[in-house]
């Protein structure tokens, strides 16, 4: 993991709440963030009806699990108050682990600055 990574990590993690976070992050490939950008809503290149989102905390194992073979990433924060249905949380079969489902496609109003982490 990179320097710049874990120092993005350490620094939006100071905006990471615990039950009720305001903003959770949704890492998707440069090919979807590019065709976006003409767009009122986040495309995705996999058709989502649930958009999977994390919590700052879980997005090193996240990336190092499913996106490894990547070379590079985007981080979206995504702020919750500016989504038009609520996120769902979901807690795993042994209480520990919670993820978080958004029903719907994720406007792109509710997308604060994406952040490339490059991995070679």
């Amino acid at each position: 993991m990179g320097k710049w990574l874990c120092a993005f990590l350490i620094a939006i993690s100071l905006y990471a709440g615990a039950d009720q976070p305001r903003y959770l992050y949704k890492i998707i490939s440069l090919e979807d963030w590019n065709a976006s950008q003409t767009q009122d809503l986040l495309k995705l290149s996999k058709d989502q009806n649930t958009v999977l989102l994390w919590k700052v905390d879980q997005l090193e194992n996240t990336i190092l699990s499913d996106f490894s073979t990547s070379p590079e990433v985007i981080i979206l924060e995504i702020d919750l108050d500016k989504l038009p249905n609520e996120v769902q949380s979901k807690q795993d079969d042994m209480g520990k682990a919670i993820s978080y489902h958004y029903m719907g496609s994720i406007p792109m109003k509710a997308i604060n600055e994406p952040r490339i982490v490059r991995f070679h």
